[in-house]
């Protein structure tokens, strides 16, 4: 950003595991960030490393799934995928295919669960770790596909995860994508504009963000 002459702060957006990205980031250069959007990120955060030996077992464990179930996927999973420009899918394959040749998969989860605890250590400096800063949570209105008893144990540690994500701020607000599932970005991504557009103006205008819902 400093190179291409564009100076901060800077509004963060993250869907899924960018959300860690933002919120990391935010800890470690708080003057550089103005507000950070959220893309379901909470469905991100149910990943958890189990508890050490003698280590206390996660605040908020995952949800139980049966055998061969899954919460999250690819976005070529999502329907709405057919959507997007075909460059743009051509490079996400092509990245996808990168990604396969970099480190082990025990690597990759091993980093992922350090920067999960990384981005909840943000968590737990105080009430509200990033002041007044504007900060947008963009959720789901659809639930993963998962039996009953399962649903409904995701739908609560989901629901806390994102009252969570409400804490960091005095100046939060969540919006719901109605018909969509993880991939808002694809499903409904007017809700993504829309949260960003709102992010901004009440950084520039140094306002509270308006409502609570869209």
């Amino acid at each position: 950003m400093k190179n291409a002459g564009i100076p901060g702060p800077y509004v963060l957006v993250g869907h899924s595991l960018g959300g860690l990205i933002a919120r990391i980031y935010s800890g470690q250069y708080p003057n550089d960030v103005a507000g950070i959007v959220f893309v379901d990120h909470a469905l991100a955060m149910l990943s958890r490393r189990p508890p050490r030996d003698g280590g206390a077992a996660p605040p908020i464990p995952p949800p139980t799934l049966p055998p061969g179930a899954k919460i999250g996927g690819t976005i070529e999973d999502d329907p709405n995928v057919s959507k997007m420009a075909v460059r743009d899918r051509e490079l996400h394959r092509w990245w996808t295919s990168q990604a396969r040749d970099q480190p082990s998969t025990q690597d990759t989860v091993d980093m992922l669960m350090d920067c999960i605890e990384q981005a909840d250590g943000v968590m737990k400096e105080g009430i509200y770790p990033l002041g007044n800063k504007p900060i947008a949570d963009v959720t789901a209105g659809l639930a993963p596909p998962l039996p009953p008893p399962v649903a409904e144990d995701w739908r609560h540690k989901y629901a806390e995860l994102q009252t969570k994500l409400m804490s960091l701020s005095t100046n939060s607000k969540q919006l719901v994508a109605e018909n969509s599932g993880h991939f808002i970005i694809i499903d409904e991504p007017e809700v993504v504009i829309d949260a960003i557009r709102q992010v901004v103006r009440s950084v520039r205008e140094t306002a509270k963000l308006r409502g609570r819902n869209l």
